[in-house]
C-alpha cells in the first residue's frame, strides 16, 4: 500500500473542455492545484494565475482530463507523477478504458482510479464541488479511499467500485437517455397521427417514479449518445435488442 502526503500536490493533465472545471473545481474544494502541459503556458499567457501546489514537481494525484494530442499528455503523467502516485481517469477521449490509459503510461508502480465524468457535466466548478454521485473505480482500496478523501468536504454519496464498472458509467448514462429521447420521437409520431399532445403526455408520464424525467420533445440523438450507444454494444453483443431501436433512429 502506497500513501499520499498530508498536503498532498495534485496536477491536472488535458486540453478538453473538462480541463476548466475540473481545476477550478478542486482548487474551490481547497487543494492547490497545477495544470501542467500546453495548457499551462496558454494560461500563464492569457494572465491566468495558477497556484503552485505542494510538491508540484512530483504531484501525488494526476487527473487526465482527455486530450487530442495524447502523447504530450502521457508524457506529462509519465514524467511528473511520483511513484506510488494516483493517476485518476475522467474517461474523456481517447481514454474511456482506465486500463488502455495505464498501458499508455507504462508505469507499475501507479495507481489507477476511475472517476468517470458524464457527457455535458460538469460544466462550471460549482457543479464538480455539488455532484449527485461520487463513482470512484479502483483496484487498490487504498487509492480509492485516497481519492474519495480528496472530496470530504463535498456532501454527496459515494460509490467504490471496480474500474470496468466506473468506465462504463458515462456509455450506460448517454445511451439510457439516448433511449428515452428515441421513445420519445416514436411516441411523437404517434400523437401526431391520433391528434393527441406529446408535450401533456410525457408531462404526465414524468410524474410516475417509476419513470422519472423525460426530454421534453422529439429531437435529434448526440453524437455522444450515439457514440455510447455503439459504445455499449461493443461492450457487451447482449445489448443489441436493447438498443436497436435506438440505433434505428434516423440519421445514426
Amino acid at each position: 500500500m502506497s500513501t499520499v502526503r498530508e498536503r498532498p500536490g495534485i496536477a491536472v493533465v488535458g486540453d478538453t473542455e473538462l480541463v476548466p472545471p475540473v481545476l477550478t473545481g478542486l482548487v474551490g474544494l481547497g487543494h492547490e492545484v497545477v495544470l501542467t502541459g500546453r495548457d499551462a503556458g496558454e494560461a500563464r499567457a492569457r494572465g491566468r494565475a495558477l497556484p503552485e501546489a505542494a510538491g508540484a514537481g512530483e504531484p501525488d494525484f494526476v487527473f487526465v482530463c482527455g486530450a487530442g494530442d495524447s502523447s504530450e499528455v502521457v508524457a506529462a503523467v509519465r514524467a511528473r507523477l511520483r511513484g506510488g502516485g494516483v493517476v485518476v481517469n475522467t474517461c474523456a477521449p481517447p481514454w474511456e478504458s482506465t486500463h488502455r490509459l495505464g498501458r499508455w503510461i507504462g508505469r507499475d508502480d501507479l495507481a489507477l482510479v476511475s472517476q468517470p465524468r458524464v457527457e455535458g457535466w460538469p460544466a462550471t466548478a460549482e457543479e464538480f464541488a455539488r455532484p449527485e454521485c461520487l463513482v470512484i473505480g479502483s483496484a487498490s482500496r487504498w487509492a480509492g479511499e485516497a481519492v474519495a478523501a480528496l472530496y470530504r468536504s463535498v456532501a454527496a454519496p459515494v460509490l467504490h467500485t471496480d474500474v470496468n464498472s466506473a468506465d462504463l458509467l458515462p456509455h450506460a448514462v448517454n445511451g439510457y437517455a439516448a433511449v428515452k429521447q428515441s421513445f420519445v420521437n416514436s411516441l411523437a409520431e404517434l400523437c401526431d397521427r391520433v391528434g393527441a399532445d406529446v408535450s401533456r403526455v410525457v408531462e404526465a408520464l414524468s410524474y410516475d417514479t417509476r419513470f422519472g424525467a423525460f426530454p421534453t420533445g422529439s429531437a435529434p440523438l448526440s453524437a455522444g449518445q450515439h457514440r455510447s450507444l455503439h459504445e455499449l454494444l461493443r461492450w457487451s453483443d447482449s445489448g443489441e435488442r436493447l438498443l436497436s431501436t435506438a440505433l434505428d433512429e434516423p440519421g445514426s
